[in-house]
């Protein structure tokens, strides 16, 4: 399991890749959940990242918006961020879903575009409609599936059962799709989700000085992120050794 962090400068940028992360999330974080970074400020983000040599490749990923205007408008805000060089595109449920824009989704897709749909907590509250979303998003040729929250005050764990996020990432795995749980995260939600085994954890908040999201990351915090993913990854790999040699 990896994990995400979202940033919106490139200050942090450096500091999380610098620290051992692997997922980079450009996002607005002043306002809404998945709210577009500026062209601006992307643009220097991955120039930086992209100039440098880091240990382990970096997967650039962006937002945006939590709504779309028009399929020009839509076009724009992709197309752009791509160009610059950033790998994924994460889409709000208000875009993938509609029928408008089915067309041009798919046509990206065929393209090799990544793009990764985003489920709020309350789409997961029906398995059959949830076994359809992802069948629906698999055939359409996304590159992933994530759950995130809306409401940024209410962690994930208290929007839906855990039992319901075991449902859709073993359906989202069976569709070949990677899959992402973030909504509130908190350093603590390392030890269940890790359990859960999604491919990989967003964060920005739990990070952030008073669990802020506007607030900038804390240092330390993105370490103590990074060293309890590895401690968690290296307890496993023990584990599993373990069992194998006795088996």
């Amino acid at each position: 399991m990896q994990c995400l962090v979202s940033v919106n400068q490139v200050e942090e940028a450096l500091l999380v890749v610098n620290a051992g992360v692997q997922m980079v999330d450009l996002k607005d974080t002043s306002h809404g959940a998945l709210a577009a970074l500026d062209l601006t400020r992307t643009q220097a983000i991955v120039s930086q990242l992209r100039t440098q040599s880091f240990a382990q490749p970096v997967l650039l990923s962006a937002t945006v918006g939590d709504d779309w205007v028009s399929l020009a408008h839509l076009r724009l805000a992709v197309e752009s961020r791509l160009a610059i060089g950033v790998d994924v595109i994460k889409l709000p449920e208000s875009l993938w879903r509609a029928r408008a824009a089915s067309h041009q989704l798919t046509d990206w897709c065929s393209q090799g575009v990544k793009l990764i749909a985003v489920f709020s907590p309350d789409a997961l509250h029906s398995a059959t409609k949830v076994q359809q979303s992802l069948q629906y998003v698999a055939q359409q040729g996304f590159y992933g599936v994530m759950v995130d929250t809306i409401q940024k005050a209410q962690p994930l764990s208290q929007a839906v059962t855990v039992i319901q996020l075991a449902h859709f990432i073993q359906q989202a795995k069976h569709a070949r799709l990677l899959v992402g749980l973030a909504g509130g995260m908190q350093l603590n939600d390392l030890d269940w989700v890790f359990q859960m085994a999604p491919d990989y954890i967003g964060f920005r908040g739990g990070l952030c000085k008073a669990g802020q999201r506007q607030s900038q990351l804390l240092p330390q915090a993105v370490q103590q992120l990074v060293q309890r993913l590895r401690n968690l990854s290296g307890a496993a790999s023990i584990s599993l050794g373990s069992y194998q040699r006795t088996a």
